[in-house]
């Protein structure tokens, strides 16, 4: 599992000499791959656009996938802790992960939303995020309170014009926040 851009001209090996490419791919065994197989067939089952002319391609990609039915074994020690948004009116079919509590799905899902502020809103020394498209006003103002903490924060994103990130030059003369802007051209 790993970033938006799987395709040809979006993986390269480590040290590839094409700068502008940062998706980060990983191979993930145990119970938590049962999780993402779930999270995988409730996204193709209901949210993909296989119905579509175009939506699909090779035999099978208008059939309904099946749910995972159990945990897999652990095959490591490292703890993992899948998170996803799921947009209000989305999905139907709130049937839970193998092991997992049952939710009201279609009032969606914010997980990594909750993991970002409780991160922030925890930071005692310092906050990096690398994000494309970090502009939703709870969690610029959590960075904004984190730098009137003393948090010292930086911000990697793609230039997008303005934003409603706080500028260097609005935290006074010892500015703590950094943006950095890339203008990598985006791959569809």
């Amino acid at each position: 599992m790993g970033g938006i851009n799987l395709r040809p001209h979006s993986v390269a090996a480590p040290g590839h000499p094409r700068p502008g490419h940062h998706d980060a791919y990983v191979e993930l065994t145990g119970p938590s791959a049962a999780d993402v197989h779930h999270n995988f067939v409730q996204r193709w089952n209901e949210a993909s656009e296989r119905t579509a002319m175009d939506g699909s391609w090779g035999g099978g990609g208008d059939r309904d996938l099946t749910f995972p039915t159990h945990v897999t074994s652990p095959t490591g020690e490292s703890l993992v802790q899948v998170q996803r948004t799921l947009h209000a009116g989305c999905y139907r079919d709130g049937r839970p992960s193998p092991g997992g509590q049952p939710f009201d799905v279609a009032n969606g899902e914010r997980s990594i939303f909750d993991q970002y502020l409780q991160a922030i809103r925890g930071a005692r020394r310092s906050i990096y995020i690398e994000n494309q498209a970090l502009e939703l006003a709870e969690i610029v103002a959590a960075l904004q309170h984190a730098l009137e903490r003393g948090v010292d924060v930086v911000v990697l994103r793609r230039s997008a014009g303005t934003s409603a990130l706080p500028s260097p030059a609005s935290q006074g003369a010892a500015p703590r926040v950094a943006t950095t802007s890339t203008s990598t051209p985006r791959s569809c």
